[in-house]
C-alpha cells in the first residue's frame, strides 16, 4: 500500500496541506461519507514517512473498520473515493489562490440572480485588487482580460449607450495572446537550437510586426519579444541588449516564477555567445546569475540548485575570479539543499584550486567527493584524471584513466550520452598520452575537434596542442 496512489499523492502535501485536507475531508459540504473521514486522519496521523507497517492493508483497515473482518474490495473503493477527494482539493486549493479567477465566477453568478448593486460594489473590489498586484506575470493578462470581459455586465453597458468595455475586454484579450503566443515561440525557437525537432511557428511574423508598430509595449511582452529575436537571430546583439535592460529596469515587478523563467533565457543565451567564442558575454552571463540570487528568482522553496551552483562557479572560474569564486562557494553552500552539500563543496573546491594550478590541494578535495550522486562521481573522476595529468604524475593518470574506462564499461547505471561522452574524453587523453607519430597526431586533433558528446573537448584540444609542441 506504500506505493500506491493515494499515499504517493499524499506524500506530496506539505504539513499544512495534510492539516488542510484533513479538515477538506471532514467538511459535510465536501463529503458526507465518514469513513473517508476515518481514513483520512489515520493518515494524516502518519505523514509524511507513512512507515510501511503502519500503512499495510490490514492496519488501514482496521483503523477505519474496526473489528470488521479485512475486505479487500471495500478498502480499494476507500482508498479511489479518497484520492478524488485529494485531486478536488487541489483543484480547489489552486482556485483558491487565483483570487480574479474565482471572483469573476461569482459576479457572474451575481449577475444571473439579478443582484445588481453587490455586483457593482464586488466589481469595483476586484477591479481594485488586481490593480495593486505589484508582481506579474503572464497570468495578470488573462485576469485583466476575465476582467474587462465581465466588466460588459455593469448596469448601462448593454443597452447600446456609448462605453469602451467591448474595446477593454478585446484589448485585454489580444495582450493574453500576445504574451503566450510569445512564450510558447520562445520555447519552440529554444528547443530546435537543442534537439533536431523542428515546430511549426505560424503568424509570428505578423505578431513581431504588429508589436513593432504598438511602442512603447507592457514589459513583459517586451522582455518576450526581446527573447524571441534573441534566440531567432543569435547572431545579433542588440536584442540581447534591449532585453537586460529591460530585465534591469523591470525585475523588482515581476512575479519571481516568472521572473526565473527569464533569468534562465537570458543565461541560455548568454552561453551560447560564449560557447561561439565571444568572451565579453562571460561577464554578463555571471552578473545574471547574481542578480537572480540577490532577488531569489533562481531559488527553489529557498533553495538555490547543486548544478546552477556549479554553472556559476566555472562561469567564474574562466573570468579568473578566484577570491570572488571561494567566498561564493563557502556563503552559498548553506542554500544547497542538505544532500548535495558534501559534494558540491569539495568539488567546487576542486575545481577551484585545480585552475589555481594547486593541484596537490585538488586531489585533496577530489577524495572527499562521494560517489553516491552519480554525476558528480563522473565529473570528480574527470578532474582527478585531469590533475594528474597537469601534476605530471603520468603514471598515477594512466592508472586513473584504465580505472575509469573499466568503471564506465560496468556501470549500466549511466545514461549512454552520458558515458559516451566520458568513454571518448577517455579515448582521446589515451591517444594524446600515447605519443602518436605526426600523421597520426593531425588525425588526432581533427578527432577532438569533432567527435560528439566529449567531455572537457577545451581542455583536451588544449593538452593535446601543448603535447604537440614538445
Amino acid at each position: 500500500m506504500k506505493k500506491s496512489k493515494l499515499i504517493t499523492l499524499l506524500s506530496s502535501f506539505s504539513s499544512r496541506e495534510m492539516e488542510r485536507f484533513d479538515e477538506f475531508v471532514r467538511s459535510p459540504y465536501y463529503n458526507s461519507n465518514e469513513q473517508l473521514a476515518r481514513l483520512s486522519t489515520f493518515l494524516s496521523a502518519l505523514h509524511p514517512c507513512f512507515p510501511e507497517e503502519k500503512v499495510t492493508a490490514k492496519a488501514v483497515y482496521q483503523a477505519v473498520f474496526p473489528g470488521e473482518p479485512p475486505d479487500k474490495k471495500k478498502l480499494s473503493y476507500l482508498m479511489t473515493g479518497l484520492v478524488k477527494l485529494g485531486e478536488r482539493f487541489l483543484g480547489v486549493q489552486r482556485l483558491e489562490k487565483q483570487d480574479t479567477l474565482l471572483e469573476c465566477q461569482v459576479m457572474k453568478e451575481l449577475v444571473e440572480r439579478k443582484q445588481e448593486k453587490h455586483f457593482i460594489q464586488y466589481f469595483k473590489q476586484a477591479q481594485s485588487g488586481l490593480g495593486s498586484q505589484h508582481s506579474k506575470n503572464s497570468d495578470t493578462y488573462y485576469h485583466q482580460y476575465l476582467l474587462t470581459e465581465v466588466a460588459q455586465y455593469l448596469p448601462g453597458r448593454q443597452g447600446g449607450t456609448a462605453d469602451n468595455s467591448l474595446q477593454a475586454a478585446s484589448d485585454a484579450l489580444d495582450r493574453y495572446y500576445f504574451i503566450n503566443k510569445l512564450k510558447y515561440s520562445c520555447e519552440m525557437v529554444n528547443r530546435q537550437a537543442i534537439v533536431s525537432e523542428q515546430f511549426s511557428i505560424p503568424f509570428m511574423e505578423e505578431v513581431c510586426g504588429y508589436l513593432e508598430r504598438f511602442q512603447p509595449l507592457p514589459p513583459l511582452i517586451n522582455i518576450y519579444l526581446q527573447i524571441y529575436y534573441s534566440l531567432l537571430n543569435p547572431s545579433e546583439g542588440q536584442h540581447l541588449r534591449t532585453l537586460l535592460g529591460l530585465i534591469r529596469e523591470n525585475a523588482a515587478s515581476i512575479e519571481t516564477s516568472e521572473l526565473k523563467n527569464i533569468y534562465l533565457y537570458a543565461i541560455n543565451i548568454c552561453m551560447r555567445k560564449i560557447r561561439q567564442g565571444e568572451g565579453e558575454y562571460l561577464s554578463i552571463g555571471l552578473g545574471l546569475y547574481e542578480d537572480g540570487i540577490r532577488n531569489k528568482s533562481l531559488l527553489d522553496n529557498n533553495y538555490l540548485s547543486h548544478w546552477t551552483y556549479n554553472n556559476i562557479v566555472k562561469l567564474a572560474l574562466r573570468l579568473e575570479r578566484f577570491e570572488w569564486i571561494e567566498k561564493f562557494i563557502y556563503n552559498y553552500n548553506g542554500v544547497l539543499q542538505e544532500e548535495f552539500r558534501e559534494n558540491a563543496l569539495h568539488y567546487n573546491l576542486a575545481e577551484l584550486y585545480f585552475h589555481k594550478r594547486n593541484y596537490d590541494e585538488a586531489l585533496i578535495h577530489l577524495h572527499q567527493v562521494q560517489a553516491s550522486d552519480l554525476k558528480y562521481h563522473l565529473v570528480a573522476r574527470i578532474l582527478l584524471i585531469k590533475a594528474f595529468y597537469e601534476s605530471n604524475a603520468l603514471e598515477s593518470c594512466m592508472s586513473a584513466l584504465a580505472a575509469f574506462t573499466v568503471y564506465l564499461s560496468r556501470n549500466k547505471q549511466i545514461a549512454v550520452p552520458l558515458k559516451k561522452s566520458c568513454q571518448n574524453f577517455c579515448a582521446l587523453l589515451h591517444s594524446i598520452m600515447s605519443q602518436p607519430s605526426q600523421k597520426k597526431k593531425e588525425r588526432l586533433r581533427e578527432q577532438i575537434r569533432i567527435r560528439q558528446p566529449l567531455a572537457d573537448r577545451a581542455w583536451l584540444m588544449s593538452t593535446f596542442e601543448k603535447q604537440h609542441k614538445r
